[in-house]
């Protein structure tokens, strides 16, 4: 880091530790220049596949030390987003708490110096391990739970028709959120990055599959979600995959996952109960629902693949969204029954 960027650190260890600013950690003012001297460097796949492959000291703390402060970067990046997010959800307690874990996560970074020996980078790797196991327990849920009850304790005080009633204030808050939940998201690519490489797995460079079929990853996806929800509703449409299994790509298959996951098992779902004629909501799906006479009518998931572009597209026939509730859709603030 940069003699300036020194310098910060050290004040903003010297401001969270006197504990000054009304949210945990430094004031706002130290954040915004810290996350200017030290902004993230963008990285790519081929990057940091490249890296990843040399396994000597030399670079083991190179890459040690870029991950320390891409930690503090991002972290510095969220913590200040936390301190300056709309005033209506700023005063919560729960933005307190959850600025709170991020300033101990950050601190945690800051207090050490830079990896200048092999012990020093083991060190380093063992501590970003025991954090990526706690994050695998209760890190994302927790930290979940505290943006869901500051909006939710935010929507009791005004009404329950308050958010329909001020969309450029719920544009706001849904932007703040989304810049704090995508800097966590690309934080967290890194980190899983940089542990994975410490493993040597066949076809992988870290967590990134050099030869990704998403054909081949949407039909395990499918058999795995059909499953589950066949022990749950007794019965499941079927899916069809369009594509070729051949293609693949140098991709990050558990980001595939991940999504095509979620909409898959919503695409799933919602044709079941468009099919068993319930209200909407899952709960009001019996956990037996043998009596539906089959055939159900298939989800579709498309791959569609050119030299530079890779589409994943699911086509169901569980009726759709309708136009006046599209607005919800990318809404932190909308339950099923908006929709």
């Amino acid at each position: 880091m940069s003699s300036t960027s020194e310098e910060l650190v050290a004040k903003a260890l010297r401001e969270g530790s006197a504990g000054a600013a009304a949210i945990p950690g430094p004031s706002a003012a130290t954040l915004e220049a810290l996350a200017a001297a030290m902004q993230p460097q963008p990285v790519s796949l081929q990057m940091l596949s490249s890296t990843a492959q040399d396994r000597s000291l030399q670079i083991r703390l190179q890459q040690a030390n870029f991950i320390r402060r891409e930690l503090i970067a991002r972290r510095v990046r969220i913590l200040a987003l936390l301190h300056t997010m709309p005033e209506s959800l700023a005063r919560r307690e729960a933005v307190s708490q959850l600025a709170g874990v991020y300033w101990e996560r950050l601190k945690s970074v800051m207090e050490r110096p830079d990896a200048t020996s092999e012990e020093d980078e083991r060190g380093f790797l063992a501590r970003q391990m025991k954090h990526n196991e706690s994050i695998k327990t209760i890190g994302d849920a927790e930290e979940e739970q505290m943006c869901i009850r500051a909006l939710d304790e935010m929507q009791l005080e005004r009404g329950s028709d308050w958010w329909a009633t001020h969309p450029e204030e719920r544009v706001a808050v849904d932007r703040h959120l989304d810049a704090i939940f995508l800097a966590r998201i690309s934080l967290r690519f890194l980190l899983k990055h940089y542990i994975a490489s410490e493993t040597s797995r066949p076809g992988f460079v870290g967590i990134i599959e050099r030869a990704c079929s998403p054909v081949a990853l949407c039909r395990a996806l499918s058999a795995s979600i059909r499953t589950k929800l066949q022990d749950q509703y007794g019965q499941v449409p079927s899916v069809e995959i369009v594509g070729d299994e051949r293609h693949t790509f140098t991709y990050v298959p558990s980001h595939i996952e991940y999504v095509v996951g979620t909409l898959l098992k919503n695409s799933l779902v919602a044709t079941l109960r468009r099919q068993h004629g319930e209200p909407q909501g899952i709960a009001n799906i019996p956990p037996l629902v043998r009596h539906l006479q089959p055939p159900l009518p298939p989800v579709r998931v498309i791959v569609s693949a050119g030299e530079d572009v890779v589409q994943i597209k699911l086509a169901d026939e569980a009726g759709g969204i309708s136009r006046s509730s599209l607005i919800n859709v990318w809404s932190y603030r909308r339950c099923a029954d908006d929709l």
